[in-house]
């Protein structure tokens, strides 16, 4: 993690090690976080996007991470009140634990996912299976299971939703199995 205090912003900043910024991270979302002052995280693409407009933010709700993680940690920039107030990561977790941090944030704060390539991700490697933490299905599929618990059982969503994300997340899990059996 890394702190950047520049132009009256100070904001936290995440790297993975084998994870790669863009030349042109930095200033593009300095320069977002001063065009939209609402939004307290900007995450980006972790591949490339088909938007030929003028960089498009879309906002990214707590309802829409209950069924994908659009945040990958080192695309993501915050404001540091953000981490003062909701903490940093569960260190006790550790798969998916980026999940939950999201939705905390994302539970008292405006996020917005940045529609461009942002990092060269874990080297190019796929999302998942491929390598590291993210290759073990099981216990990624387990630690995801236990931020939409965590979820609904902080109240951020209903029963009622908690039951869809459960079964759309086990769906996910078994196409990823498919995905890497194919591979």
């Amino acid at each position: 993690m890394q702190v950047l205090s520049l132009q009256g912003l100070s904001l936290l900043l995440f790297l993975d090690s084998d994870d790669e910024w863009l030349s042109n991270k930095l200033e593009l979302q300095l320069n977002l976080f001063k065009e939209h002052s609402d939004f307290d995280l900007l995450g980006g693409l972790i591949t490339k996007s088909n938007h030929n407009e003028r960089t498009a933010i879309k906002e990214i709700s707590l309802s829409k991470l209950i069924f994908k993680n659009y945040f990958q940690p080192s695309t993501v920039m915050l404001r540091r009140s953000v981490a003062d107030s909701i903490g940093l990561f569960d260190e006790t977790q550790r798969y998916a634990e980026e999940g939950n941090y999201f939705m905390r944030v994302a539970n008292k704060h405006k996020c917005g996912l940045i529609m461009e390539q942002l990092v060269i991700y874990d080297q190019g490697k796929s999302g998942f299976g491929d390598g590291g933490l993210s290759a073990n299905l099981v216990e990624m599929e387990k630690g995801e299971l236990k931020n939409l618990k965590f979820a609904v059982q902080n109240g951020y969503i209903t029963n009622f939703k908690y039951g869809l994300a459960v079964i759309f997340s086990i769906l996910k899990y078994f196409r990823r199995i498919l995905i890497v059996r194919i591979r």
